[in-house]
C-alpha cells in the first residue's frame, strides 16, 4: 500500500483546487458580454482539449518505461500505443469524449443563466448521483454515514436555492433541469471512466 501524503500536501492540493475553481468561475462570468460570450465556446473547448492531448502525448513519448535504446522515442511510443489500444477502447473513449464535450457546451450556456456559485454548488452535489450510479451499475457499496452525509449535502443545496419570499427557486425551472442534466452526465462519465480504468483489458 502506498504511503499516505502528508497533511501539508493535502491542504495545498485542496487550496489549489479551490483557487482554480474560483478563478475559472470568475473568468467565465467576466468573459460574458450582453448575455453571451465574446468568443466561440466550441473553439475554447477544442483548444483546451488540444492542450490536454499535447500534454498526454508529451508524457507518453517521454516515458522511459517503454523506450528502447537506439530507437527514437516517437517510434517506440507509437508502437506501445498502437499495441495497447483496441477498437473497443477507442469506442469507449469516443463516447466519453462526446459526453464531456456536450457537458462543457451545456455548462457554457448555464453560465448565462445562473451564477458560478450555483453551478459549483450543484457540482458538489453530484457525489450523490455518482454514488447512486456506482451502486446501480458497478455494485459499489457505501456506509450509512456516507449516505447521510450525501443526503445532508443535497438538502443544503435545496435550502440555499429556495427563495422563501417568492416561494420558488432562485432561477427558472429550465436552469435547474440543465443543472440536473450536467450532474447526471458528469456522474455517468466519472463512473464509466473509473470502471474502464480499473477493469478494461
Amino acid at each position: 500500500m502506498p504511503a499516505e501524503a502528508p497533511i501539508k500536501t493535502k491542504v495545498l492540493a485542496g487550496a489549489g483546487l479551490v483557487c482554480v475553481q474560483v478563478l475559472v468561475g470568475t473568468l467565465y462570468k467576466v468573459s460574458q458580454k450582453t448575455g453571451g460570450f465574446a468568443f466561440s465556446t466550441t473553439s475554447a473547448i477544442a483548444m483546451a482539449e488540444m492542450a490536454k492531448l499535447m500534454l498526454s502525448l508529451s508524457f507518453h513519448f517521454s516515458d522511459k518505461s517503454h523506450h528502447e535504446e537506439g530507437t527514437s522515442k516517437l517510434k517506440t511510443g507509437w508502437v506501445v500505443a498502437r499495441d495497447s489500444i483496441s477498437k473497443g477502447a477507442v469506442f469507449h473513449i469516443l463516447v466519453l469524449s462526446f459526453l464531456y464535450t456536450l457537458n462543457n457546451q451545456v455548462n457554457f450556456y448555464l453560465y448565462k443563466l445562473v451564477d458560478p456559485g450555483t453551478i459549483y454548488l450543484f457540482k458538489t452535489a453530484s457525489t450523490i448521483i455518482v454514488a447512486t450510479t456506482q451502486c446501480l451499475c458497478v455494485g459499489k457499496r457505501f456506509s450509512g454515514e456516507q449516505w447521510k452525509a450525501m443526503y445532508l449535502q443535497g438538502m443544503g443545496m435545496v435550502i440555499v436555492q429556495y427563495d422563501s419570499c417568492k416561494g420558488a427557486g432562485l432561477y427558472a425551472p429550465f436552469a435547474y433541469v440543465l443543472l440536473g442534466m450536467t450532474i447526471v452526465m458528469t456522474a455517468t462519465c466519472a463512473v464509466r471512466n473509473e470502471y474502464l480504468v480499473k477493469n478494461y483489458s
